[in-house]
């Protein structure tokens, strides 16, 4: 784990940011890092966690390094990351002070890449703030209510399931069941899906495009409280099926919230560009640099990622 996070680490950060985030404008002399040592009392929560030749280390540098990992490690507890991200900090701390020693802070490269990325952090924030300008509570609570208005109601089922792996098997379930059998019972000690078999074969509410055509179909079939007379095949084996109910549900203001916070947020990058962009003057080059005639915004839009399969009936 330490080697794989130090890895990404190295890739995710830069002696550059890490200038700029130490000293907005660059020191004019070697004696600058003693000008930075900490202050006797730390806020508290932000508290020092390391020191290193008189330069201090903060928490929050801790956590905005680890804001730069990829998804899954950010996943790690944060425990476990901070005793690897605090060596990285603590290196990179060492290495720019030791490139002021080398005036490498007066150095035209680095004063080339500490200006792009202050470009860069300048851009976020900007954007960043007029966003939230447009991102009120009040705002997005209307939205996802008229959301809620514009999505259609769905019907959902609720029922249990017995899964085997012969159609004579669920055959004989049927008849068992005809003779007054409990289902819970029999899902638990002969249904082939784990799940199934610790739930009393109980798949919860689900609707259309939940589970694999063929099941849904053929629940959709079923009355209320009724058991299936034919054994319904899919790909994951033999079901026998019980209908519990049905109900008719509206999205909640839950499920519908991530994605109209997306699209406003989208909505508010692009109208910002097309201000910005309105009111600039702009003029495009080819690579070689040769004049080229202006050419629209490409915007790239984001895939969805799929959702992988829950059980064996489910679909999502």
């Amino acid at each position: 784990m330490r080697k794989i996070v130090t890895a990404v680490l190295l890739g995710a950060t830069s002696l550059s940011a890490l200038a700029l985030a130490q000293t907005p404008t660059p020191a004019p002399a070697p004696a600058a890092p003693a000008a930075q040592a900490a202050p006797a009392t730390p806020a508290a929560d932000d508290p020092v966690v390391a020191r290193v030749n008189g330069l201090t280390v903060n928490r929050s540098e801790v956590e905005q390094l680890r804001e730069n990992l990829p998804p899954q490690y950010q996943q790690v507890p944060f425990d476990v990351l901070f005793p690897i991200i605090l060596d990285r900090l603590i290196d990179m701390k060492l290495m720019a002070a030791a490139g002021r020693v080398d005036r490498l802070n007066d150095d035209a490269e680095v004063r080339r890449r500490v200006a792009a990325y202050e470009d860069r952090v300048i851009g976020d924030v900007y954007m960043t703030r007029a966003i939230a300008q447009t991102m009120s509570e009040d705002a997005v609570r209307a939205r996802v209510e008229q959301a809620q208005r514009a999505a259609p109601a769905t019907q959902q089922i609720h029922a249990r399931h017995i899964l085997v792996a012969q159609e004579q098997q669920a055959r004989d379930i049927i008849a068992e069941l005809q003779r007054g059998g409990d289902f819970a019972a029999i899902a638990r000690q002969r249904s082939i899906d784990p799940g199934g078999r610790q739930d009393g074969g109980d798949l919860g509410w689900f609707g259309e495009g939940d589970m694999v055509p063929e099941f849904f179909a053929a629940a959709t079939r079923i009355a209320d409280g009724q058991i299936s007379a034919e054994p319904v095949r899919t790909q994951f084996g033999w079901h026998v099926i019980k209908v519990e109910g049905r109900r008719t549900q509206t999205a909640s203001a839950e499920s519908l919230r991530d994605r109209v916070v997306s699209d406003m947020t989208q909505e508010a990058i692009d109208g910002l560009v097309q201000r910005l962009r309105q009111g600039a003057q702009i003029e495009r080059f080819n690579a070689d640099g040769t004049p080229r005639a202006p050419g629209p915004l490409q915007m790239v839009p984001q895939q969805q990622q799929p959702v992988a399969p829950s059980g064996p009936a489910r679909t999502r």
